[in-house]
């Protein structure tokens, strides 16, 4: 595992699982992952499963001052996100950090928009279709 340091390149959102899961509607790691993939266009995200379930959606360090989604939160500019190596996924590590949609390049990221789009999507599936 390799950690980097939040703020520079990228900013980060912590999402709760059940979030991202309601947003993509399943609880499959690989169909979670695909839907991911296909509603991010490739926007790189991490899942981290050890202890508590998150993802962490890779955005563009200007993107921490854009939009909120009740129950995601952004990283700290200088927070150390741990990062896996971009070989691991979700059958080689079922109960650790794997890369649910792997970084292409560094300056392929989530495109904030998107990202609020599909964790408020989640959110109105949490509260049972409330949409406030």
């Amino acid at each position: 595992m390799t950690f980097l340091r939040v703020g520079g390149l990228f900013s980060a959102l912590r999402a709760p699982a059940a979030l991202v899961r309601a947003a993509v509607g399943s609880t499959d790691p690989d169909t979670v992952a695909i839907r991911l993939a296909q509603e991010l266009e490739g926007g790189p995200v991490i899942a981290a499963h050890s202890t508590t379930h998150f993802y962490f959606l890779m955005l563009p360090a200007a993107a921490s001052t854009t939009g909120r989604v009740q129950g995601a939160e952004y990283l700290a500019r200088g927070t150390l996100l741990g990062v896996p190596p971009l070989t691991v996924n979700a059958s080689q590590e079922p109960g650790g950090s794997y890369w649910a949609v792997p970084m292409i390049s560094p300056v392929r990221l989530c495109h904030a928009p998107w990202v609020m789009r599909l964790l408020e999507r989640g959110r109105i599936g949490l509260d049972g279709g409330d949409e406030r």
